[in-house]
C-alpha cells in the first residue's frame, strides 16, 4: 500500500506542477493572434469612422449652401415687396338674394348646358331615377 501512495503523491504532484506551466512559445502565439485580430477589429472601427466623418463634412457643406441659398432667397423677397405693386384684395359682400356658396367664398366660373336627348319610344317627360312617373 505504501507504494500505491507513493505513486499517488507522485501523480498529484506532476499533475499540479506539470499541467499549469506554459512555454513562453506560445504564450507569445496566443498574444501575437489576440493581437492580429484587436487589429483588425481597430482597423475596421478607423475606417467606418473616417467613412461617417467624410458623410458628415459632406452633409455641412449641403447645409452650408442650402444656408447661403436661404439668405439669397430672403433677401430678394424683402427686396422685392416693397418694389411690388399694391395689390387691392376686395371680396363683394355676400346679398340677400346671393347663393350659399358666395358667402362661403367660392366663385362661380361657369355654366354648361348640356342638352340630352331621348330615345324614340321614350315619352318627352323626365322620368324619376327610380323608374316611376
Amino acid at each position: 500500500m505504501t507504494h500505491g501512495t507513493r505513486l499517488g503523491v507522485l501523480m498529484a504532484a506532476l499533475a499540479l506542477f506539470g499541467a499549469g506551466c506554459a512555454t513562453v512559445d506560445w504564450t507569445e502565439d496566443l498574444f501575437a493572434k489576440q493581437r492580429v485580430e484587436v487589429d483588425t477589429r481597430f482597423g475596421k472601427v478607423e475606417t467606418g469612422v473616417r467613412e461617417q466623418g467624410e458623410r458628415i463634412d459632406r452633409v455641412e457643406v449641403r447645409v452650408a449652401t442650402l444656408d447661403t441659398r436661404i439668405s439669397e432667397t430672403r433677401d430678394l423677397v424683402r427686396t422685392a415687396i416693397p418694389q411690388a405693386p399694391t395689390a387691392v384684395l376686395a371680396r363683394k359682400r355676400p346679398t340677400a338674394t346671393a347663393p350659399d356658396w358666395a358667402a362661403r367664398g367660392r366663385t362661380l366660373i361657369g355654366v354648361i348646358h348640356v342638352p340630352f336627348a331621348t330615345a324614340p319610344n321614350c315619352s318627352s317627360a323626365p322620368r324619376s331615377p327610380w323608374g316611376r312617373s
